[in-house]
Formats: C-alpha cells, structure tokens, sequence
C-alpha cells in the first residue's frame, strides 16, 4: 500500500487503514524510523508521559513494526550502549523486553 501525505491529511491515518483493512487487506507491517532522542534521560527524566510514549511505541513497533538500524548498524548500538543504560532502572527493563 502506497500513500501520500495528502491521503493522511484528508481522511486521517485511522480512517486510511481502517478502509484499507476493509476492502480485506489483513496485515500490515509499520516501518519506523527512530532518533535517538527518544531515549535521552534527560527529557526521560524529566516528563512521564515520554515513558509511556517510548515504552508504547516500542510495544507497538514489536507487534506491527519494523525499525529501521540506521548508520551502517551504529544506531543499535549507539542506543544500546550509551542510551538504554542512563534510563531509570524500570524504564530500562521495560525498553529492553518491549
């Protein structure tokens, strides 16, 4: 499935999806790209709702989504070895088993 932005912007993201899983399309595989900002401790730190956030869209990405290892495979790394450890303790195990 391929679409624009302007189909997004007209009908909105659910209303796309819910058509298409309707005309009986079953699967759909998400592809995601993330920064690594989103695992930065201080703005983890500092606002709850980013945890939630973080945490849900991995869920989510595990369930329905690709994510993309960006940089010649440097951002899995990057993310594991210099983000994941600075998250609060209960965060980081929810990150690392999402």
């Amino acid at each position: 499935m391929i679409l624009g932005l302007e189909d997004f912007s007209k009908r909105g993201i659910a209303n796309v999806f819910h058509k298409w899983l309707s005309e009986g399309n079953k699967e759909v595989l998400y592809e995601f790209a993330m920064t690594p900002d989103l695992f930065d401790a201080s703005v983890i730190n500092s606002d709850a709702s980013a945890r939630v956030i973080l945490v849900e869209l991995l869920r989510g990405i595990a369930d329905n989504g690709l994510l993309a290892n960006l940089h010649k495979d440097r951002w899995l790394r990057h993310i594991s070895e210099d983000r994941i450890p600075t998250l609060p303790p209960a965060l980081r195990d929810k990150v690392q088993n999402s």
